[in-house]
């Protein structure tokens, strides 16, 4: 017998709330609760904490939840404004001093943010939250120190925070402390709801195993093509090892199959797969024990096939001058409000490679995918742009291997250009990643990697600069080079 599954109406819960609140029009609480549960609504998720205000101009719940609205909604000067009237008539409310700091996080306002987050832990010194995001603010500022003491605090007070365990593996791992970060890290990335194995079947443990290892993939491309560098060392300890790679991570297929180490990229339409064990991408350095030479810069581990080479080889050759491939934006990901923030940090607009396209001597090919490519016309007839042409990484992989130089922000291009082995320049936001250190001299991971960090959080024209001058540099050797 098949059962149909339920219908649901996902706007009934907020209807039902409504009429309790049209039942009593004078309870705060009722309007708290719509507020709550309309957020993700639009208008209603608007309209619903501004009746609660009207009927109680003081309820914290409804002045956060519409500070978090507007400031979802890109009205953050309005939300610090209703903080700063809620502040003035409760200035000892450790809530709105939380919130306070958390939207000066969303504008990059660390000091403020530093110091509201430090007001609200003063008069509410047990709450986990408020410590999690002073280790937020002190990793991007680079107080690495101080981030380390805010997440354990954090994790003292609610030991099951895995945002704060994940918040600590990081800023570990930044100050290369692989022996203990990489379990922080690994625990700390089992949260949300994507973080759930897709592959029903035993967790490997890193010991040598009877049968077939199946990784599965995770995190983003860029990540997956860095941790894919480690199943070398796991085929050395198990029979057979499979990559499961399918749906988001569909267009690193061509690519992953260049590695020997693989012996099979299967997806929902391979069939039964006789499986031992398996694991993630992203926990090979934990069950490795790799530590800190997790962190060590290797040669190429994948590369593009031949045949597209050659075929790119052919439509370069009348390019004249260096060769260098551009990408200033990463994916914005508009689902994840936190995903498109940082994405905003870590890119740039086209427009400010002005610059460096107009350096005689070199010719630049745009390596820029996705919403961001739209701002190429800023940089006019200087970019060559076959982007159109490149429908995974195996093509973008052997483009790139026909320039001389990438130079990216930090995203799934660098990674692709690193596993190559092509030299690859990397414009770095302050609060940089944690897999790149706190030192640009030395990012480890790959051999031809050179960092270029901003020296203010958020100001790009320092590393710019400095690409630019480098590039100078190298330009008048390469233009005259042989191919």
């Amino acid at each position: 017998m098949t059962t149909k599954p339920l219908a649901v109406d996902a706007r009934a819960p907020l209807r039902a709330l409504g009429d309790a609140v049209g039942r009593t029009p004078g309870d705060a609480d009722a309007h708290g609760a719509l507020a709550q549960a309309a957020s993700g609504h639009d208008a209603a998720a608007e309209a619903t904490p501004r009746r609660a205000l009207a009927v109680a101009a003081g309820d914290v719940a409804a002045i956060c939840k519409l500070c978090d609205i507007l400031a979802q909604s890109s009205r953050g000067d309005e939300a610090t404004a209703l903080l700063a009237r809620a502040l003035h008539d409760a200035p000892d409310d450790a809530s709105l001093w939380f919130k306070r700091g958390h939207l000066a996080m969303l504008r990059g306002d660390l000091d403020d943010a530093r110091g509201a987050l430090e007001r609200s832990a003063a008069i509410l010194p047990r709450y986990a939250p408020t410590h999690q995001n002073l280790g937020l603010v002190a990793e991007w500022s680079g107080r690495l120190g101080d981030a380390e003491r805010h997440f354990r605090r954090a994790l003292a007070l609610a030991p099951d925070n895995l945002d704060a365990r994940f918040g600590l593996g990081t800023v570990l791992l930044k100050q290369r402390r692989g022996d203990e970060g990489w379990r922080y890290y690994v625990e700390g990335g089992r949260r949300g709801p994507g973080a759930m194995r897709r592959i029903p079947a035993r967790p490997w443990d890193g010991t040598p195993l009877v049968g077939a290892l199946l990784v599965d993939l995770d995190q983003g491309l860029g990540d997956v093509l860095q941790f894919i560098r480690f199943v070398r060392e796991a085929r050395a300890r198990v029979e057979r090892l499979l990559v499961f790679c399918d749906d988001y991570f569909a267009p690193l297929k061509p690519l992953l199959a260049s590695s020997t180490a693989i012996d099979g990229i299967v997806d929902r339409g391979s069939g039964a797969q006789r499986i031992a064990a398996t694991c993630v991408a992203s926990e090979l350095p934990l069950l490795l024990n790799k530590g800190d030479a997790a962190f060590d810069a290797t040669g190429p581990y994948l590369a593009p096939p031949p045949a597209r080479v050659r075929h790119w080889a052919e439509r370069l050759a009348p390019l004249r001058g260096m060769r260098v491939g551009l990408c200033w934006g990463g994916n914005p990901r508009p689902g994840s409000t936190d995903a498109a923030r940082l994405d905003a940090r870590r890119s740039l607009p086209a427009h400010a490679l002005r610059e460096i396209v107009a350096l005689p001597g070199a010719t630049f090919a745009s390596l820029q995918k996705g919403s961001a490519r739209a701002e190429s016309a800023a940089l006019g007839d200087a970019l060559v742009d076959w982007t159109d042409e490149l429908g995974d990484f195996a093509e973008t992989a052997a483009l790139m291997a026909n320039l001389d130089l990438v130079v990216s922000v930090d995203t799934s291009v660098v990674h692709a250009a690193g596993a190559i082995g092509v030299p690859v320049w990397m414009l770095d936001r302050f609060d940089n990643c944690w897999r790149w250190g706190s030192d640009a001299a030395r990012p480890g991971w790959y051999g031809g990697l050179r960092v270029f960090r901003q020296t203010t959080f958020g100001d790009w024209t320092a590393p710019l600069a400095e690409v630019a001058a480098a590039l100078r540099s190298v330009i008048p050797a390469k233009a005259s080079a042989p191919r």
